[in-house]
């Protein structure tokens, strides 16, 4: 039977996905790493940033397939959390896989786009049901200015910046306030 009471459900197992945007050098990938037992995939070669006691195994990446490849190690395997950092460069990489992989998506960016949504959906899903993992996803924000207000969004090209938030469960903006971060 499908219907459970309150005190009947179980999120124990349930892995999450989140999202933490900010401007580059606030602490975002410091702040990805202190996840439970966290593997890297380095899409920006930002890991040398990080001082050495938060570093963790990192997989540094130049193509989509090196990823997907990774994702067979047996360190990834023996990880809780993998981490992306960048989003923004992750589309990047995703961009030529699609065009590789998709004849539409070779011609029309817009058909791209959607091949990448839907690759970007299954790496998720992958990551949290398959391979049992919490998901981060490290994104560097841009400013945009409408009217009088000033609108933060994450720097991913695109219609990806707005899908990337479908599959995540919770997302965070570090920004400074003084000197401190928030």
């Amino acid at each position: 039977m499908a219907v459970k009471k309150p005190a009947e459900l179980d999120f124990s197992n349930k892995k999450f996905m989140a999202i933490i945007s900010g401007p580059p050098g606030l602490g975002k990938t410091t702040l990805a790493l202190s996840a439970p037992g966290p593997f890297l995939f380095d899409t920006d070669n930002g890991i040398a940033r990080v001082r050495a006691e938060h570093r963790c195994v990192t997989s540094s990446v130049s193509t989509y397939e090196e990823l997907l490849s990774d994702m067979e190690s047996d360190e990834y395997r023996e990880a809780e959390t993998a981490v992306i950092d960048t989003g923004g460069t992750l589309v990047q990489l995703m961009k030529d896989w699609a065009k590789e992989h998709d004849s539409k998506a070779a011609k029309d960016g817009r058909a791209m786009y959607g091949v990448i949504k839907t690759e970007f959906d299954r790496l998720c899903w992958s990551i949290r049901n398959r391979d049992k993992k919490h998901l981060v996803v490290v994104f560097h924000t841009t400013e945009q200015v409408k009217g009088d207000s000033i609108q933060t969004r994450l720097s991913c090209e695109g219609s990806t910046k707005d899908i990337v938030w479908t599959p995540a469960d919770f997302g965070g903006h570090m920004f400074m306030m003084g000197k401190k971060r928030m």
